[in-house]
């Protein structure tokens, strides 16, 4: 098991219990899950994460807009990966483009965050 701490932010409660459950069996116990993405913000300007796992349509930040946030802040964790219900090529492009680590298409699949993770 890792102890690395890995942060969710999805403004959907199913779909955050759902990958933060598939994290758990990935082996990544030490997680934190919100689904308010101002509420993580705060959480972030005060205590580290390894990982970033953040959705893209949210309300008051869309994923691209948080992830500008934590950069300007100089608070980005190590890795970060956008989630999204679209899997679209341009979004896909314009996240790696910016910084993101790697791109998750919904519905999730456990060998995807498995390998996603374990890199």
């Amino acid at each position: 098991m890792s102890t690395d701490r890995i942060m969710i932010v999805d403004d959907n409660p199913t779909n955050l219990m759902v990958l933060e459950e598939i994290v758990h069996l990935c082996g990544f116990t030490n997680t934190i899950s919100e689904c308010d993405p101002k509420a993580a913000l705060d959480i972030l300007s005060s205590l580290s994460c390894h990982t970033l796992l953040l959705d893209q349509n949210m309300p008051h930040y869309t994923g691209i807009e948080f992830y500008q946030h934590l950069k300007r802040n100089d608070a980005l964790p190590e890795r970060v990966f956008m989630i999204s219900a679209l899997d679209d090529p341009e979004l896909r492009n314009q996240a790696l483009g910016i910084g993101f680590d790697g791109f998750l298409p919904k519905p999730y699949r456990f060998a995807d965050i498995k390998a996603l993770l374990s890199n």
